[in-house]
């Protein structure tokens, strides 16, 4: 449902607006990173994307919505996945200027490390399991252990504690930065979001130390809870809420309110991505390994919840 609402919003007028102030103009901002290999990829790809706009908008649009299709048609599941995939690490790298990571002031309140790469995770985390393959003994301890939902805890851990690091740069430490990053937030807001964020840059104002560090600590505990049994529920429930408290301030419920959004951002994937991990099938590891198969219908079907 995800790619299909992204599609339909590819289609808002604000996207066919030509110069600096379109959709184009706001992609162009990822180029105005330090210098590299990155950025003049990036000049090439919307320069392309500027001489030929309607189609390349329309083009985005048609993608997302096939995939979006593609997902809810049982035969075309894996296909639309795999597409899925590579279509959302373009995204990440064109659209979100690789999730902010290659600018300062980098935080996961602010979208980082980006939605898209959260979709390509997914693509992964969602793929359907073989039923020859369930159904036949195995002692790959690799298959064991990604069909054990291991392999996707690990994955929540490192977009978690690795975006927890983001934290530590200098411009996240600035006593005003936080509040600032709200004001700007709630600049192109609608005048009830716009009150509501302004509200909350005086209150984080002369306080972005210690929220970064707060920050910092809370998401770090998302990810290295996930990873012991005893705390993995409340890591994902707490996962939930901070990815939806990050979605409705620094994120500006990823600007649906304005017309100018191309995809909710980040918290409402991360909030997908607590949800796949939390209805995986409860597998031993030690089953695949101990000559046992895996229960066929019921992996399928809460595999067939989750997507």
């Amino acid at each position: 449902m995800f790619w299909l609402f992204d599609g339909l919003l590819q289609l808002q007028p604000y996207m066919f607006v030509k110069g600096s102030n379109g959709f184009l103009g706001q992609i162009a901002q990822n180029t105005m990173g330090p210098p590299s290999t990155l950025t003049d990829f990036l000049r090439v790809v919307i320069a392309f994307m500027v001489h030929y706009q309607i189609a390349s908008t329309i083009g985005i649009a048609a993608v997302q919505i096939g995939i979006g299709l593609g997902l809810l048609w049982p035969r075309t599941v894996r296909l639309s996945l795999a597409v899925s995939a590579v279509w959302a690490i373009g995204v990440w790298l064109v659209g979100e200027g690789v999730g902010q990571l290659i600018f300062p002031q980098a935080s996961m309140l602010s979208g980082a490390p980006g939605a898209a790469i959260v979709y390509a995770i997914l693509s992964i985390v969602l793929w359907p399991s073989s039923k020859l393959w369930l159904n036949a003994d195995t002692s790959d301890p690799l298959q064991t252990w990604w069909q054990s939902g291991s392999g996707a805890r690990v994955l929540w851990a490192v977009l978690w504690c690795g975006t927890a690091m983001l934290e530590l740069e200098a411009a996240n430490w600035a006593p005003g930065a936080i509040s600032a990053q709200l004001r700007a937030v709630g600049s192109s807001q609608p005048g009830w979001l716009a009150a509501f964020d302004k509200t909350l840059a005086h209150i984080a104002a002369g306080r972005g130390t210690g929220i970064a560090l707060g920050l910092l600590i809370v998401e770090f505990l998302v990810g290295w809870g996930i990873l012991r049994p005893l705390t993995r529920d409340f890591a994902l429930a707490l996962g939930i809420f901070v990815s939806l408290l990050f979605w409705a301030t620094g994120q500006g419920f990823g600007y649906l309110f304005t017309g100018t959004g191309t995809d909710p951002n980040l918290g409402p994937a991360m909030v997908l991505f607590a949800i796949a991990i939390w209805k995986w099938p409860e597998l031993p590891l030690d089953q695949g390994g101990a000559g046992g198969s895996f229960p066929v219908q019921a992996s399928d079907e809460l595999k067939a919840e989750r997507l």
